[in-house]
């Protein structure tokens, strides 16, 4: 019976993704893509929320949905989701989130600016609810966007990432949610290397870049402290130009919380039951382009 649930769970998830369409654009003269999930039921109901979700290092747009399924959620919630695909680096397709970690030097917030423009040409999007997430780089990339399209982004959501892109001036305050595991191997939570982080790589602190965007959206040095679920701890900074969430999943690793037990998310699976998508989504829908 195991075995029968898994193969038909594998089919169902096989079936969604085939509403996910490649869409391409053209970018610095290089054809680049992305997958694109529009809502069936609201095709036609007017401006809808545009959510841009990054895959981590050596991964694709797929692996991406298929861990978050963010595009599940837009059918129920109506939005847009997008999965942009990175350019290939030393293990795969990754990103250039500037700083200290350097896989690329592609100009990966032109891309993402043209996967927004090109996704607001077909299709109705609501400028004031345009989102970003990530996992991994594809999280320290959604930083850089933070601070580059600030101007386009009403909130951004990073998952076992951290923040490396060092020049962060962004034109206006951009909400943020960070999700990370106390026990990440890769990117650890309190920075530097970990026994599975990539050659080359040291990584800053993620308490770093929670103080920075603490100072950036008016926050107060003291968060409010709550508990979700047993083994889930949340520091909340409600601020006056914008909000700033760190949500710490103890003993969890370098995951992306709730993702179906497949592959390596299998082997490092996180104790507690959470997912990361639902958390993101509600704090992005909870965070439109209101404050100043």
């Amino acid at each position: 019976m195991t075995d029968l649930f898994r193969t038909l769970t594998a089919w169902l998830e096989r079936l969604g993704s085939r509403s996910l369409a490649t869409r391409a654009v053209r970018h610095n003269g290089a054809i680049r893509r992305y997958l694109l999930y529009v809502p069936r039921h609201l095709r036609d109901a007017g401006p809808l929320p545009l959510v841009l979700m990054l895959h981590g290092g050596a991964g694709r747009p797929r692996d991406i949905a298929r861990a978050s399924r963010m595009h599940r959620i837009a059918e129920r919630e109506g939005f847009i989701v997008a999965y942009p695909a990175g350019t290939p680096g030393g293990f795969g397709l990754t990103w250039n989130p500037g700083g200290q970690v350097r896989r690329s030097t592609s100009d990966d917030v032109g891309f993402i600016a043209a996967v927004v423009d090109d996704v607001r040409a077909n299709h109705p999007v609501d400028p004031a609810r345009i989102y970003a997430a990530g996992m991994s780089i594809g999280g320290s990339m959604t930083y850089r966007l933070a601070c580059s399209l600030s101007e386009t982004l009403a909130a951004v959501g990073v998952v076992a990432g951290a923040m490396t892109y060092e020049d962060c001036r962004p034109a206006r305050p951009v909400s943020v949610i960070h999700i990370h595991g106390t026990d990440d191997r890769r990117v650890p939570v309190g920075g530097g290397r970990g026994p599975r982080t990539a050659p080359g790589n040291v990584w800053p602190p993620v308490w770093q870049a929670i103080d920075r965007w603490r100072t950036i959206d008016g926050c107060p040095r003291e968060a409010e402290v709550v508990r979700l679920v047993s083994g889930l701890i949340g520091h909340r900074y409600i601020g006056t130009r914008g909000d700033v969430e760190l949500w710490l999943v103890e003993g969890g690793r370098h995951v992306w919380p709730g993702a179906p037990p497949r592959g390596w998310f299998r082997r490092a699976r996180p104790q507690v039951r959470f997912s990361a998508s639902e958390k993101i989504w509600q704090f992005f829908a909870e965070h439109a382009r209101t404050k100043s």
